[in-house]
């Protein structure tokens, strides 16, 4: 089994983050926020560090973009245009209704032909993308993976574009960038062994609607579980490489 470090991990929350050389892009404007803060964090990233972002397309490297909901305001419009019979719907959202519109234009803005895997499963999609992703590079079914986890939510002002995205950078080598080393992911139901109480711990039936984002400050927790409402663990143990 390989084993699989984490190359890269960054944040970008749009309001505060918003490269301004993204505004220039002819499809910037039919973007939703939640692309947005897609499109935001990766050029952030690749800004800290192209050559790695060169070698993953050349490695083609699997893209996991993950939201627990998906294009929130998007579907919201048109819901709402339906049950006003206001027609016609605009062909924008629709448009992005598809949750794989953010790999495709992630993909369009790195001249990148990777694969790409979207899910939008709920509360625990970025762990089970995690999970997934790091499985498969432990098996080496894949050398690197690019995982993205992006969540917007609504204002008082319908103006104002609110969305936050995180990246990370998984791959079986380690590197002079490589920061941390995953030791264990694992899954089961209803487990209440005190172990578990150590480290990081999130429950959906307490979330009241917050995100269980996977970096804290650029970094994983260390020992991380999240508890989806039907009882399923997700649990990832990661080590810092000094």
């Amino acid at each position: 089994m390989n084993n699989v470090f984490l190359q890269a991990g960054v944040s970008a929350e749009l309001k505060l983050d918003d490269h301004p050389t993204l505004r220039l892009m002819p499809m910037w404007r039919r973007m939703t926020a939640l692309q947005k803060s897609v499109m935001s964090v990766l050029v952030k990233a690749v800004t800290l560090d192209p050559a790695l972002f060169e070698h993953l397309k050349h490695l083609d490297a699997p893209i996991y973009f993950t939201s627990a909901y998906g294009e929130v305001s998007a579907m919201l419009r048109v819901t709402q245009d339906i049950e006003a019979n206001s027609l016609p719907i605009s062909p924008k959202d629709f448009q992005h209704s598809v949750l794989n519109a953010a790999i495709a234009y992630l993909c369009m803005h790195q001249q990148s032909q990777q694969p790409g895997f979207a899910l939008s499963g709920g509360y625990e999609s970025q762990d089970l993308a995690l999970h997934l992703a790091a499985r498969r590079i432990a098996a080496g079914l894949d050398s690197a993976a690019l995982i993205i986890h992006a969540h917007e939510w609504s204002d008082v002002d319908p103006k104002n574009e609110n969305a936050r995205a995180e990246l990370l950078v998984l791959s079986a080598v380690k590197e002079e960038r490589s920061r941390f080393s995953l030791q264990t992911v694992d899954q089961s139901y209803d487990r209440t062994e005190s172990s578990d109480a150590e480290g990081s711990r999130y429950d959906e039936d307490q979330a009241e609607g917050s995100i269980a984002w996977l970096l804290k400050d650029g970094r994983p927790e260390l020992k991380r579980c999240l508890r989806n409402s039907f009882g399923l663990e997700l649990r990832s143990v990661w080590q810092e490489i000094t």
